[in-house]
């Protein structure tokens, strides 16, 4: 479905993506690992067009993403490709959650958009909040209003930039679940490694090179040690019982 080739990408010359090669498949389900500033936000935006590779090409399903693409192509790739950015709030812009959830609806002349709107409110179980306003709802609230109107327009593809950032562990779990029973292709960015098997079978790895540091089955990841310090997804701390001190690592498992 999406195949990347010695991709890189950089802001003012500074590098955010090296040398980036992998496919992934249709139906596929992956998670996107890596530390702070190694470029998992960016490769998102790169798979949803909204930035474009400096070196190297992009294609979903077979033609070249580029930013001279035909019109027609870009209003596929638009309604094909949904993103969740980590911040709801760059999302949301209309004055209610039903509208939110509507306009993409209304954008792609959509049928029985009431009836959809009601449906797709009461899948993310806020049917409750569409007359309120998405912007003073609580963070768990504006993940899912933004979730919602994303998938209302039924994307292929689904890339969501740290979906449980702003969710407790409840919605975390109902959105585990969510993921799973659906066939979209998937890639998750997370910090989280306890819930990686639980959101891909693939896990693809940026180092802190920018570059892809693993392509592999998420299990083989969490049982290497040495890749995952090599990752810096591993953090060592130290133990005190009386007075005998000791130390070890652990996984990063911040939400």
């Amino acid at each position: 479905m999406i195949e990347l080739e010695h991709v890189a990408f950089s802001y003012a010359e500074h590098p955010v993506l090296q040398d980036l090669s992998f496919r992934l498949e249709e139906g596929e389900r992956a998670v996107l690992l890596g530390v702070n500033g190694c470029g998992k936000s960016t490769l998102l935006k790169i798979l949803a067009a909204l930035e474009f590779p400096v070196v190297g090409s992009y294609r979903y399903r077979g033609r070249e993403v580029t930013r001279k693409m035909q019109k027609e192509q870009e209003r596929a790739l638009r309604r094909e490709i949904g993103i969740l950015f980590q911040n709801p709030d760059t999302m949301l812009f209309n004055p209610s959650v039903y509208e939110e959830i509507a306009f993409g609806l209304q954008e792609i002349d959509a049928e029985a958009v009431d009836e959809r709107v009601r449906a797709i409110a009461e899948l993310f179980g806020i049917a409750h909040l569409l007359e309120r306003s998405p912007l003073k709802l609580s963070g768990g609230e504006k993940q899912r209003v933004a979730f919602a109107a994303i998938f209302a327009v039924g994307p292929r593809l689904l890339l969501l930039d740290e979906p449980m950032a702003n969710m407790d562990p409840r919605s975390s779990g109902w959105l585990v679940d969510f993921l799973q029973e659906q066939e979209a292709t998937t890639l998750v960015t997370t910090h989280n490694l306890s819930l990686a098997p639980e959101l891909g079978d693939r896990a693809l790895v940026l180092g802190e090179d920018h570059r892809l540091l693993y392509d592999g089955p998420v299990a083989e990841l969490l049982a290497d040690e040495r890749l995952l310090l090599e990752a810096n997804l591993l953090h060592r701390h130290r133990h005190r019982h009386g007075e005998v001190e000791h130390s070890h690592y652990h996984l990063h498992d911040w939400s």
